[in-house]
Formats: C-alpha cells, structure tokens, sequence
C-alpha cells in the first residue's frame, strides 16, 4: 500500500523537528478568485540566532548600574557628611579676600555668660574691642550661615577720643555652637581695622545652632561746630539690621556703605561725602546730606529717603576726582519710593529761599537725581534749588501713581508719560516770575518748559525732568 502524503508529510516534520532544523509550513492551497491570504510569521528569537543566553546580557548590563548608583550615593555621603577640618569650606582664601578667619588680628575673649530662660536665646556673652578712629576705613563684616543680628551706630562720651567702642553681645543657646564661630578683631591691610564675625556654612543648620549678635559702635561725642570727621565706614553683614542715631550735626564721613540682606536699613540722620546702602526685601529709610553721592537700592520694599544735597565741586580741600555734582540714586521693586530733596551750592547759602534771583553765575550749580521702581507708587519733591541751577531729573514707576514737585527756581524743559488712558496733568500753584508752556505729543504724553523772567534762551545749562509711569495717573506740582 503506498502511504498517504498527509502521514508521510507529517513523518518528515517529526524527523527534521528532532534534528532540530527550522522548517516552514507548506504553501497554503489555491484560494478561492477575490480572497487574499495572510500568513503569519513567528519573530525569530535573537538569543537563538546568535546563541548566547538573555539572562547573561541582564547580568552584562547590571554591573554598570551598580557601579553608577554606588558611587553616586558615595559622593552624596561625602558632601553631607564633611569631617570638621572642612568646614570653613565657604570662605574664601586670604588670596581672594580682606577677612576671614586667618585674618584675626586678635581673637576676643567673651565675658561672664547671663542666663534667661525666658527669651528665645537662654545664654548670653559680651564682649568690647576698640578700633583707631585715625583708620582709612572702620570694616564690619559675617560670614557663614549661623549668625544674623543688629549693627547699631551712636555717638557717646567714651574715655579715649581717639578709638572707636565695639561693644557685642552674643545669644545663643548651645556652647558648641559660639565655640565653633570665630569672632575677632581684624587688620587685613594697613589703615583698614575691622570686626568680623565667621560661622560654619549652610550644613544642616539647626536653631539651637543659630548665634545672635547685637553689635554697638559707639564714636566719641564732639560738639556741633567741631563735628568728629572720619575716614570710612563699611559694612557687609547679611541679615543684619542696620541703624545709625542722630549724627547728622556731630559727625562727618567720607564715605559710609552699608550692605545686608533681608533686613531694613535707618538713618536718623547722617551726613558723609558719599553713602551707599545695599539690602533686599526690606525697607531704607533715612535723612542724609551728602555732597557727592547718595545711592539707596533694594528690592521688593520701600525707599524713604529724606536728602540735602550739597553742590560742593569747587572745595579746594577735596580731591579732584571728588570734586563733582552730587547724584541721588533710588533704586527698588515693587516698593513705593517717598524722596523729600533739597539742594543747596557750597558758595551761596542765601539762595535757599524760594524767591527768583536773576544773573546767572559762572558755574551754576548741577544736581542729578533718578528714581526707579515698578509696580508702587512714586512721588519725589525738590524743596530747594539754588538760582539758575541745573536739575536733572530721571523717574520711572508702572502701574502705579507718579508725582513729581518742583521748585520756584527750576527752569528748564520737562517731558511726562503715562498710558493712553492717563493723560498727565501740570498743575501750576503760582506763576509770578516764570512762564510755563506745555503740549500735548500724545494722549498720553505732555511736554513742556519752565521759564523764569525774560529769559528764552534753550542750552546745556538748563534743567530737565523726565517723568514716566503705566496704567496709572501722573502729575506735576509747581507750587
């Protein structure tokens, strides 16, 4: 009997499945006119074709992983968990820097320790340092993330008038942690004396880790007519609160700069050649008379400022390069600014009253101030100008009122902006003794002049108020 192609097909396919030989399915039978066949295919195993195990390449990519991930969390170990030595790791090398801990002139030794479990601090220490008032500069500085506080400037009978009285107290809560802060006195360059204040960087800090300081420099008391005249005084104390008492009439620096961080800076009065204040996310308030520049600049907080500014550019005991106009200088964000100025000229006091002089001097005096801000209402008024001086005025705010105030002796041109739906308004209380013209560019732009007597002519010694806001009113007052 001859065998059956069916019986002998599937013999063959035993045979060649058991040498293990890879066979295909014979082709399907003619289908019927209009159908299509699909035949399906199973995907070839890539471990079988190129004959090595899957869980031999899982084990190959493993070892990488591994390795990766170790010495990741080692590095993390090592930088969350830095031995003692290293941790002075934020301040910088003496190469780089005035002050730091190998810096210390002289280390300071702290007083008998007072307890009050009342306060947020229970334990407290004092200390005293004196610094020559005959230095260049007088320097404060912290460093580290441990410490904030207050700095505090008066004027006081001292024993000796020619030092300068640092008083601290520090409060905190464990011993460990003052002993870990490095407090001294400093001498980093000849003329320049200084305090400083160095704490561990921002590694984990706890509370009961945190020091507190209170620092008081107290300057010899003088009388009005011989005020005390010092050189400099700077400061650069993050979080530290800054305020200076009454020393407008019995002291005089040549230049005061302060700087700090989320923390207000006040003046009761000052007077100095040149003041910077430097802060942020807090308010500066003050009364200064400066003779060169006043520089006020924070952020997100308000600026009020109370200012005498002295046209001082022909003293013959200045240096040249310190003989130049004064410059007020207003900077923040989202904060209002309120400046009160009046200007004065080293040569003519008599020109302080509000009556128009005419007969211009050689050299007219020159005064230069900008106030910038957003989102906060701005309003500056000048006081005083000596006749036929030279102001110029720069001042931008949005989305927010602008006022400006001038006085009787401004003469020059003035330009005020707003949006399209704020047109500027000029008010004019008084005008005997001067002429004021003004247009309209725009619906929302005014320009104009000021001029005072018959005077028509237009030069560079003349004055100029530039006045811009957004979205808000803007006006001018000429009382």
């Amino acid at each position: 009997m001859q065998p059956s192609p069916l019986g002998h097909s599937a013999h063959e396919k035993a045979s060649e499945a058991d040498s293990g030989a890879l066979v295909l399915a014979p082709p399907p039978s003619p289908a019927p006119r209009g159908y299509r066949f699909t035949v399906y295919l199973p995907t070839l195993n890539r471990s079988i074709l190129q004959g090595r195990p899957r869980n031999a390449r899982r084990r190959h990519r493993f070892w990488p992983y591994f390795a990766c991930a170790f010495f990741t969390f080692f590095a993390l170990h090592l930088l969350l968990n830095q031995p003692r030595w290293r941790r002075w790791h934020r301040i910088p090398s003496p190469s780089s820097r005035t002050s730091g801990p190998l810096q210390c002139f002289e280390k300071v030794v702290w007083d008998a320790t007072d307890f009050d479990l009342q306060g947020d601090f229970p334990h407290r220490a004092r200390t005293s340092v004196e610094l020559p008032l005959s230095a260049d500069q007088l320097y404060f500085v912290a460093e580290g993330a441990l410490s904030h506080g207050s700095f505090e400037v008066v004027q006081a009978p001292i024993a000796s008038s020619d030092v300068a009285l640092v008083d601290v107290q520090v409060s905190y809560h464990s011993h460990e942690a003052l002993l870990d802060a490095a407090v001294c006195r400093l001498n980093p360059a000849p003329g320049k004396w200084g305090f400083g204040i160095f704490t561990p960087g921002w590694q984990r800090p706890r509370h009961e880790r945190m020091l507190k300081f209170d620092i008081r420099l107290t300057l010899p008391s003088a009388p009005p007519d011989e005020p005390l005249k010092l050189h400099g005084l700077r400061t650069d104390l993050p979080l530290f609160s800054h305020h200076v008492r009454e020393l407008g009439e019995t002291a005089r620096f040549a230049r005061v700069e302060f700087e700090s961080q989320n923390t207000p800076l006040w003046v009761d009065s000052l007077t100095a050649d040149q003041v910077v204040f430097r802060t942020t996310n807090s308010a500066i308030h003050g009364r200064y008379n400066v003779s060169s520049d006043l520089e006020l600049m924070t952020t997100n907080a308000a600026i009020v400022a109370h200012a005498d500014l002295l046209d001082a550019s022909d003293r013959e005991e200045l240096p040249t390069d310190a003989r130049k106009p004064p410059r007020l200088s207003l900077h923040t964000s989202n904060g209002l600014i309120n400046a009160t100025v009046r200007c004065y000229h080293n040569r003519s006091s008599n020109a302080r009253g509000n009556g128009v002089v005419f007969g211009a001097p050689e050299t007219p005096a020159r005064f230069a101030i900008s106030a910038h801000t957003t989102d906060a209402p701005l309003a500056l008024a000048v006081h005083e100008l000596p006749a036929h001086a030279v102001l110029a005025v720069t001042a931008t705010t949005s989305n927010a009122p602008a006022q400006v105030e001038l006085p009787r002796t401004f003469e020059g041109g003035f330009v005020l902006t707003s949006s399209t739906f704020f047109r500027p308004t000029l008010n004019v209380t008084d005008a005997l003794g001067r002429r004021v013209t003004s247009e309209a560019i725009s619906r929302s732009s005014v320009c104009g002049a000021i001029r005072l007597g018959q005077h028509e002519s237009e030069g560079e010694d003349e004055g100029m108020v530039d006045f811009q806001t957004s979205n808000a009113p803007i006006r001018l007052l000429l009382p």
